[in-house]
């Protein structure tokens, strides 16, 4: 797990942290990793940013998580069957709340 926590601390220290994020999420469903084993390791970091006075590296772990745990549309739920990667860069690109 030490090596995985390394992995998301790197993509979290990213300039673009929502993005790598999300990027890590997918390989490590690709290696075998479960949703719950993801949310489990990204909320670690959640918890540990929560008192962050700049609050970017925070916003970028939430929305990651919202990716892994399946609270958006289908297409964008990293775990689900209906999972649109190209739809997910898009929302990226764009800013999700845009």
């Amino acid at each position: 797990m030490d090596l995985l926590r390394e992995r998301a601390e790197r993509a979290i220290e990213q300039p673009d942290a929502q993005t790598a994020l999300i990027a890590l999420a997918v390989e490590f469903k690709t290696e075998g990793m479960t949703e719950a084993e993801v949310m489990e390791l990204y909320c670690e970091f959640l918890r540990k940013r929560q008192d962050d006075t700049d609050e970017t590296k925070y916003d970028a772990i939430f929305e990651a998580l919202t990716l892994v745990g399946g609270h958006c549309s289908s297409s964008c739920h990293i775990f689900g069957e209906h999972y649109d990667a190209g739809f997910v860069a898009s929302l990226v690109k764009r800013g999700f709340h845009d």
